[in-house]
């Protein structure tokens, strides 16, 4: 209950606050993304391209139709099926929230309609995206962290890094400034809390 609960509000806010919103979740991702790069290690050559590669994916991916819409759209089934592999894949990396990219990628309405209208088709394509990202992509990812730990994480921050395009809100303002703030202060308080511990 208490995750469906989550999911509304968050639905709610995407229709009622989407630049407060947006302002959040920049804070999160942009104050993330600092510890994603002091995983990186040493910068050579490769994380520089892994950098640029994910970067350019993700500016890229997040430029297609429906993509940072912060008001219900038509999703197609291949970004369903892309969010579900990727929302659950990447989930082996710490800090890193499914839903989150789901709003960057401009699906989490889609899929929260889905669930809402009981859209089986939407669901059954996100969901088996969903089952390839646990039983094969997370597998990979995980095999990459392990052989070539340093260039996945700094491909991971370019993603970060790539779609922060979409997050940018349409209007800046004094709430959104504080929303941006909030979300960057609070991860940062929880890893001054995780270092702590």
């Amino acid at each position: 209950m208490g995750v469906l609960a989550g999911a509304r509000f968050v639905g709610w806010a995407l229709e009622a606050l989407p630049t407060l919103l947006a302002a959040f979740i920049l804070g999160l991702v942009l104050a993330s993304t600092r510890a994603v790069a002091a995983r990186v290690g040493p910068w050579g050559w490769q994380q520089l391209a892994g950098l640029a590669a994910g970067f350019f994916l993700s500016w890229l991916f997040t430029a297609g139709p429906g993509a940072g819409s912060w008001q219900p759209g038509v999703a197609d089934l291949p970004r369903l099926f892309t969010g579900g592999l990727v929302a659950s894949g990447v989930m082996i990396f710490p800090g890193l929230s499914g839903g989150t990219l789901l709003i960057v990628m401009g699906l989490y309405q889609d899929i929260l309609r889905a669930i809402n209208n009981f859209e089986l088709v939407n669901l059954a394509v996100f969901l088996s995206g969903g089952l390839l990202g646990v039983t094969g992509f997370s597998r990979l990812v995980a095999c990459f962290l392990r052989h070539h730990y340093g260039v996945t994480m700094a491909t991971l921050l370019g993603l970060m890094l790539g779609s922060l395009r979409i997050l940018w809100p349409a209007v800046v303002g004094v709430p959104e400034i504080l929303s941006f703030a909030a979300g960057a202060l609070l991860i940062l308080a929880a890893g001054r809390d995780g270092a702590g511990g």
